[in-house]
This record gives structure tokens, sequence and C-alpha cells, in this order.
């Protein structure tokens, strides 16, 4: 029975500590504005430079390893075209698509040549006749091509898509700017 006497006197004391040191600690204001808990001279001299230092190392980090990347990428193209220049047929291609690149070339072209040209050229019906495919502007009249259209005399067509092409339906001459081929 004695035991239990001094129980609730035990938890009455420790209730009355708990109690004043709760009361200590918002008399005394820890964390206020007076008496921070963390100071900031520490924020500054400590946890900034720390902070700023990894973000630099990541940032340093990220930078060399994108450069790897991009320094493989420009070593597997210049491999690829070293391999590729020494191939006779991309050779002949690249010469024919340059020799084919002038300011302005007259062609004469026979019944049924097909005329393939790359995006941006331009061509100039000079005499006979010949049709277009879709792609092609008429700069003269403003209007677009359809598939099929007649071509008209001294008028500028421009090639608005890769590949399109004109078809001679007699003997014809043409005036050609930029890249063709005839098929």
């Amino acid at each position: 029975m004695k035991k239990n006497r001094f129980k609730p006197v035990i938890i009455t004391a420790l209730m009355l500590v708990l109690l004043f040191t709760s009361y200590v600690a918002v008399a005394n204001e820890y964390g206020s504005k007076d008496d921070p808990l963390v100071s900031l001279s520490y924020i500054n001299e400590v946890l900034m430079p720390k902070a700023l230092g990894d973000v630099g190392e990541v940032v340093e980090d990220k930078t060399k390893d994108y450069l790897d990347i991009l320094d493989d990428k420009i070593r597997d193209f210049s491999d690829e075209f070293d391999v590729a220049s020494k191939d006779p047929a991309f050779i002949d291609k690249v010469a024919n698509k340059l020799s084919n690149q002038s300011i302005s070339k007259v062609l004469n072209l026979d019944s049924s040549n097909i005329l393939e040209l790359a995006m941006g050229s331009e061509i100039i019906v000079r005499s006979g006749e010949g049709t277009f495919t879709n792609g092609f502007v008429n700069v003269t009249s403003g209007q677009n091509t359809t598939d099929g259209v007649k071509a008209m005399h001294n008028n500028l067509y421009l090639t608005a898509e890769e590949g399109q092409t004109f078809t001679a339906n007699s003997k014809t001459t043409v005036l050609v700017f930029g890249t063709y081929e005839i098929k």
C-alpha cells in the first residue's frame, strides 16, 4: 500500500517539472527573431557555400557528361563520313548533286523525260509541253499546281516540296535554277 501512495506524488512532481520547463522555454522565446534556432551567420558562412559548392559540382559533372556524349557523336559522325567519303557511289552522288546546282541551266528534254527537282528549285518552261505534280507554286500567277496541271510558258514555278517532278510531253526547253535530276 505504501508504494501506491508515492506514485501520485511522483507523477504530480514530474508534471510540475514539465510544466515549469515548458513555461521557461516559451518565456525565453527560443527560435524568435531575437534568438533564432539557426543563426544567419551560420547560414551565410557554412550552409550557403556548401550548397553552392554542391550545385557547382553537379553542374560541372553534368556538363562533362554532355560534352563526352557530344564528343562521341562527333567521332561517330566523323568515322561514318570517312567511310562514306571513300565509297565511289557516294562520291558520284555528291558530285552529281553539286554539278546540278548552278545559277541557271537550260535543259532540252525529250518527250517522256521526267525532271525531278529538289525543294526550293525553280523552273521556267520556255517551249514545248509538260505537266507538273502537286507541290509546285506558280509564282507568276500565285497559284498552287495540282497533279497533272499543264505548264504555262514563261511562268516561274517554285518547288514547295522535295522530289517534285515535271514531265515533258514533247520536246521541251526549260530553264532550271537549283538542284535537279533527269530520270
